[in-house]
């Protein structure tokens, strides 16, 4: 609101020299701030895929660490789980 009370006056100047050009001028406002509004959700985008892949690399590593890495001290069970853990892991960050 500060910011279009300190271009107001201005535009009212332009206005009454030339209506139009404060018309494209609000357009190509708008349209910046779409765009600018676009790049802060890619962006905030990017850091949350970031976190996440930290996140699963944080799993992966207590994972695969179990039992000092000798996961056949583990369960045929808790093995089986860790080992498609792993490879869906590995899939997706292959």
């Amino acid at each position: 609101m500060q910011l279009w009370n300190e271009l107001k006056p201005g535009l009212k100047q332009i206005w009454e020299c030339d209506p139009m050009m404060v018309l494209v001028c609000l357009w190509l406002a708008t349209l910046l701030a779409g765009i600018i509004t676009m790049v802060q959700s890619a962006i905030e985008k990017r850091r949350k895929k970031k976190a996440m892949q930290e996140l699963l690399y944080s799993a992966w590593c207590v994972i695969s660490n179990v039992a000092g890495g000798n996961w056949a001290k583990e369960s045929s069970e808790w093995q089986r789980a860790a080992e498609n853990w792993r490879d869906k892991y590995h899939r997706r960050n292959g």
